[in-house]
């Protein structure tokens, strides 16, 4: 299971914004792996060429993404990136550029470019198995990842 803290999402959705309206964007989720499961402490948006379809990050940036991670101590539990409409099914290229191919790694692509401020039940998670990048459905989605309230507010009015 992958935990993301809602402020964590929602700092990605406003980094995501800053970007112009027509190109995709993109950002890693790392944080602490403990035993099979995850959970996310921070977004790191890489320094990315950006296009309307696609984006490529080098292989230096790449690295200075991971940089962070490194000096807390932290891991990459999943990638993050947008598609320009509704289909968020991985191209040929989302496959083959992942951050990872390793088995049981994390892909969420979001629609519209984020421009909505989607939830996390409104993107297309994608699991990678041993031969290949696979969609999950809903629900199966919903058990690997979770997007939790950063503050519950319990206090009476």
């Amino acid at each position: 299971m992958l935990i993301i803290p809602s402020a964590v999402w929602s700092t990605m959705l406003d980094a995501f914004a800053t970007e112009p309206r027509w190109v995709e964007r993109v950002a890693y989720l790392d944080g602490v792996g403990i035993a099979g499961d995850g959970v996310v402490v921070t977004a790191v948006v890489p320094d990315a060429d950006l296009y309307p379809r696609w984006y490529h990050v080098s292989a230096e940036a790449m690295s200075a993404a991971a940089s962070h991670g490194r000096s807390h101590g932290l891991v990459r539990l999943a990638q993050v990136h947008t598609h320009p409409g509704a289909d968020c099914r991985h191209s040929d290229r989302d496959d083959d550029r992942a951050y990872s191919q390793r088995d049981g790694a994390l892909s969420i692509v979001l629609p519209y470019h984020a421009a909505r401020r989607p939830e996390l039940s409104r993107a297309l998670v994608h699991a990678r198995t041993a031969e290949r990048w696979e969609p999950l459905d809903g629900d199966e989605a919903a058990a690997i990842v979770r997007c939790i309230p950063s503050l519950v507010d319990l206090r009476r009015k």
